[in-house]
């Protein structure tokens, strides 16, 4: 479903493909789509709003070579211009050159049971790493300044957390 006006996309199923023509993806688009496993991302995309695919089991995230404001690494999808890691999924190895790992990010990767951060991070978003209830163990480096509400909330498992050498 797009919002014409706005190019956005507001909803999105299973078997989804996303349009060249559009230019937003809003947060909750495709929220718990079961089988959303392999998002592909195309060059008009300029926005995605955080939260856009909460509770999706995506195992693969590509994106358009000339997509001008995202790019894909370490199946993550990363905006270019801040380094910030939009979205990640269960075998997603964080880029070390990311400096923030943005809102709701990982919420509800279920499937992840332990976290190293890159020692770039600084800013941990807003329900970062919400509902990932296989989550055990964090290490945060001392680069990471921030850490925003609600970002390790209901990870039920989580018993260690490092807190950088200093």
């Amino acid at each position: 479903l797009i919002l014409t006006a706005t190019s956005s996309v507001v909803l999105g199923c299973n078997g989804s493909l996303i349009p060249s023509t559009a230019t937003t993806i809003k947060q909750g688009a495709f929220y718990e789509c079961a089988t959303f496993t392999n998002l592909t991302l195309p060059a008009n995309i300029t926005c995605v709003e955080g939260g856009a695919f909460i509770a999706c089991p995506i195992t693969s995230i590509t994106v358009a070579n000339n997509n001008l404001t995202y790019h894909a690494e370490g199946n993550c999808l990363i905006e270019t211009a801040s380094n910030t890691l939009v979205l990640g999924c269960e075998d997603s190895e964080i880029p070390t050159a990311t400096i923030k790992i943005g809102d709701y990010a990982f919420a509800c990767c279920k499937g992840i049971s332990s976290i190293i951060l890159p020692e770039n991070i600084t800013t941990i978003g807003d329900y970062a790493f919400s509902g990932c209830t296989s989550l055990t163990s964090i290490e945060i480096p001392d680069s990471v300044t921030t850490i925003s509400k609600y970002a390790f909330y209901e990870c039920t498992n989580l018993m260690s957390v490092t807190l950088g050498k200093n």
